[in-house]
């Protein structure tokens, strides 16, 4: 579809996915893993999730002003930075410690990727696009999200380390289109500076030639 052909709407799509894909891989595996890998009560289990949950919609308060403020590629790039350190916390250590500071980040990632993408998608479309755009996206955000609940079970069957092995390179190819849209966005800034700045001297050498005439 052309309306997909730019490379800022595919970006998009991937990290909303992304961002759901890893937040319910980690978060539906992180209650069995506590409660039968490293043996933690449900008290325990339940704290940990609540506070998950917390650090997904708590945020929202002020992420809008982080979007205007640092802008959508880069939250979404921080989102991807949080994700990356849930991932760490749970692969260091089992700890509470480990586990808190893990899903805290893991719904702080969720947040700013997630909000960021889906501002982003719509981004100078009209109301007609934007419903077209908005239905693709759903799409593929609830196949992703299907999937990675799906599969949290079958992977923390095999170990808590499994599934974070799974999540990383989803993370990584994700921080990795967002710097490639970066790099775009900044050459096409330059792109379009740049021969402003060129008309702007010729004239003025021009003009200076005629004077000295």
């Amino acid at each position: 579809s052309e309306l997909f052909r730019p490379y800022r709407m595919r970006v998009a799509v991937v990290s909303a996915s992304s961002a759901m894909f890893v937040m319910l891989i980690i978060m539906g595996a992180t209650s069995l893993a506590m409660n039968r890998e490293f043996g933690y009560g449900l008290t325990t289990v339940s704290l940990v999730i609540q506070l998950h949950v917390c650090a997904m919609f708590i945020p929202c308060f002020f992420t809008g002003e982080i979007l205007t403020f640092l802008g959508k590629v880069n939250t979404m790039v921080l989102g991807c930075v949080f994700f990356a350190v849930s991932v760490i916390c749970a692969f260091t250590g089992a700890t509470i410690s480990n586990f808190l500071l893990s899903l805290i980040t893991l719904g702080m990632g969720w947040n700013f990727l997630f909000i960021g993408a889906t501002r982003l998608l719509v981004e100078g479309l009209t109301q007609e696009e934007q419903s077209r755009a908005e239905g693709v996206n759903e799409v593929f955000v609830q196949g992703f999200g299907a999937a990675g609940a799906l599969a949290s079970g079958f992977l923390v069957a095999q170990s808590w380390h499994t599934v974070l092995i799974c999540a990383t390179p989803i993370i990584l190819i994700n921080f990795g289109m967002l710097i490639a849209l970066k790099i775009q966005q900044c050459g096409e800034t330059l792109m379009v500076d740049m021969p402003q700045l060129g008309v702007v001297d010729a004239d003025a050498a021009a003009a200076a030639a005629a004077a000295a005439a």
